[in-house]
């Protein structure tokens, strides 16, 4: 890390700074894991709850770090209060409270620009824009809602509360490589953690025979290569124009510059994507090429039951996939995809090989998996949105 990052790092105060890292329902513990590796004995105490993963962490460059890179995060917050609550009287009573506080007024002080932003899971009897109101009413600063320095973020799971700044100031999950996209694509941030529950690793033969606009190809020649994320995104990371931050003098060009340097685009990668969709394919070579990384990933054209004649017996370390979606008109045609899938993994993946899928059939991954001798390792429900889905681990 660059010397005036570090110069910067010694004149923290000495309070514990705790972070939220806000993820999808489901992938909480492949977000946790990846928290561990990119903050290293910086973070501490790290757990999971519905959609968050919390940890203590030793600077606030901690949470710039994994706003940066962090493939399984939709936000990033320097956390102020977590609290249960029953209306929303209780809420704007915490948030007051808060903003109060010494720490909260270093960040938002009487001349400091913000907004407040809610996001909301569950049922409730108030709305996200009462919440916003209400809690900046009790926020002694000045309000802006086009470009403010601080965005004051609070994160509603059925009923409990997260108060916080928000450090990226955008949706993390978000990819500006899906220009060219089709309605069932997983996000970047699904397709990361699929990847975290395979084990991937650098220099295993990775295979994705249902690509479609290639995000789980792509995620997993950025993380192998090093490639933060948001390379191409530093000028709009919101915790650059901090006021709290521009007192310690931070060289935020060193700080990337410092990162950027790990990039790795000579590393050698078996990375293989197949779609049967010749559009599909088009997609995503064109989204490897935007993302950067076109030269580390092979994606071309390719219906299931060919597996069996592109690749090797045993070749593949790891199939992760986003399987076809079933719907009431495409039932039969699609089930016989999953058994073809399944008949063609059983030659194509090596001995305790990994398979790490995401479906909304999940009966006929159960049928097919034990038809071939495969054996489910572990299954979990996840929410892409509205939409219910569940990822399987299975090994052969």
């Amino acid at each position: 890390m660059a010397r005036s990052v570090k110069a910067a790092e010694k004149k923290t105060k000495g309070r514990a700074i705790t972070g939220l890292m806000i993820t999808h329902p489901g992938i909480e513990h492949a977000a946790a894991d990846e928290v561990k590796e990119l903050l290293g004995k910086n973070a501490a105490n790290v757990r999971t709850e519905d959609s968050a993963v919390i940890f203590d962490a030793k600077d606030h460059l901690d949470l710039c770090l994994l706003c940066y890179k962090s493939q399984s995060a939709i936000k990033v917050l320097m956390l102020l209060d977590s609290f249960s609550f029953k209306d929303e009287d209780e809420i704007f009573s915490r948030a007051e409270r808060t903003a109060k506080t010494e720490e909260f007024k270093d960040i938002v002080g009487k001349k400091t620009s913000f907004m407040v932003k809610c996001t909301r899971i569950g049922e409730h009897g108030f709305s996200s824009i009462e919440i916003e109101q209400g809690i900046g009413k009790g926020i002694d600063g000045q309000v802006n809602l086009k470009t403010p320095e601080v965005v004051v973020y609070a994160y509603i799971y059925h009923q409990k509360c997260h108060l916080g700044i928000d450090f990226a100031g955008f949706d993390l999950s978000k990819r500006q490589y899906r220009i060219f996209n089709y309605k069932d694509a997983l996000k970047g941030t699904f397709a990361y953690s699929l990847l975290r529950i395979a084990g991937y690793k650098k220099g295993d033969f990775l295979l994705d025979p249902f690509c479609g606009s290639g995000v789980i190809v792509i995620e997993a020649a950025l993380y192998a290569c090093n490639f933060p994320v948001n390379f191409y995104n530093k000028d709009k990371l919101m915790f650059q124009n901090f006021g709290f931050l521009k007192k310690r003098k931070i060289d935020f060009k060193k700080f990337f510059e410092a990162i950027d340097r790990k990039i790795n685009l000579k590393e050698k990668t078996r990375i293989c994507g197949y779609d049967a969709m010749l559009g599909y394919v088009k997609a995503a070579q064109k989204n490897s090429k935007i993302a950067g990384i076109n030269k580390k990933v092979s994606i071309s054209r390719m219906d299931v039951d060919w597996m069996d004649i592109k690749m090797r017996e045993g070749e593949a370390d790891k199939i992760v996939t986003n399987m076809p979606e079933i719907t009431e008109r495409n039932e039969k045609i699609m089930e016989k995809a999953y058994k073809e899938f399944f008949y063609q993994t059983e030659y194509s993946i090596k001995k305790k090989g990994l398979i790490v899928l995401i479906t909304n059939a999940g009966g006929l991954v159960e049928k097919y998996s034990k038809e071939y001798g495969f054996s489910i390792k572990n299954k979990t429900k996840a929410m892409q949105g509205k939409k219910e889905l569940q990822i399987f681990a299975i090994q052969k």
